[in-house]
């Protein structure tokens, strides 16, 4: 399950690849956020988006991208997201994001 911290982390995300559509790195971004969301197993696991986003070496040299490899330990999680329904549009809105992105790259 997501924390609220976890969706401060994704509202960066968004953030950045609004501001920067045409990134390389944007394709597989998205598909990891899409895997968090997908599994939403861990009940605390904290900082999933950040764990999942390290794998990613071409992040490692983007300033804007250097919260990922920030862990945060945090000894309080509120407001743990449980609704379905919220998980539900976040990966559609995830995957209509990416299909986008996508579309782009093909049409340059």
């Amino acid at each position: 399950m997501l924390n609220i911290y976890d969706l401060y982390d994704l509202h960066q995300i968004f953030v950045i690849v609004r501001f920067f559509p045409d990134d390389e790195e944007n394709h597989e971004v998205l598909s990891k956020v899409i895997q968090v969301l997908e599994n939403r197993q861990n009940d605390h696991d904290p900082n999933q988006f950040r764990t999942m986003l390290q794998s990613i070496n071409a992040l490692k040299d983007k300033e804007l991208y250097g919260f990922v490899f920030t862990e945060n330990v945090y000894t309080y999680f509120p407001s743990v997201l449980k609704d379905e329904k919220i998980y539900e549009v976040l990966i559609d809105a995830c995957k209509f994001l990416l299909k986008a992105i996508k579309e782009k790259m093909k049409s340059k």
